[in-house]
């Protein structure tokens, strides 16, 4: 009688060890789509620079925010505070989110051909820092 039960628990086992063999790949790919997932929604800030730049959040939609958020003032705004204050016109302009904040990196054409290149805090509109004119040869 002992050999029945034993040869039951054996059936019972396998039967088991079969059903959890084939939920192993299911199980697998429902942990990877999770994983991604929550990648994928993680800030940038939390990848430390050891995934690619698919998972991270896009900086479009953080600039947006920002800007209907009112930490940031617009492009034409930065632009036109430059242009007059370093007598210039904005020829690139580039907008990075750095330690000190939210930065535009401009370059301005002055009179003559000079290019300067200008940092302005993206908030305050305040000039932070302004390289030595370069003549550019015509």
């Amino acid at each position: 009688m002992s050999l029945i039960r034993v040869n039951l628990v054996h059936q019972a086992f396998t039967a088991g060890s079969i059903e959890l063999y084939l939920m192993k790949p299911i199980v697998s790919i429902l942990l990877l789509i999770v994983v991604w997932v929550a990648v994928s929604l993680a800030p940038p800030s939390t990848t430390l620079g050891l995934l690619p730049a698919a998972f991270a959040r896009d900086e479009h939609d953080d600039v947006m925010q920002a800007l209907r958020r009112g930490e940031i003032m617009s492009l034409a705004r930065i632009k036109n505070i430059a242009q007059s204050r370093l007598k210039g016109v904005v020829v690139s302009q580039r907008l990075r989110r750095t330690n000190r904040g939210w930065q535009y990196f401009l370059r301005l054409r002055q009179e003559g051909g000079t290019v300067i290149s200008a940092v302005l805090d993206a908030k305050t509109g305040d000039i932070l820092d302004v390289s030595k004119p370069k003549k550019r040869g015509n």
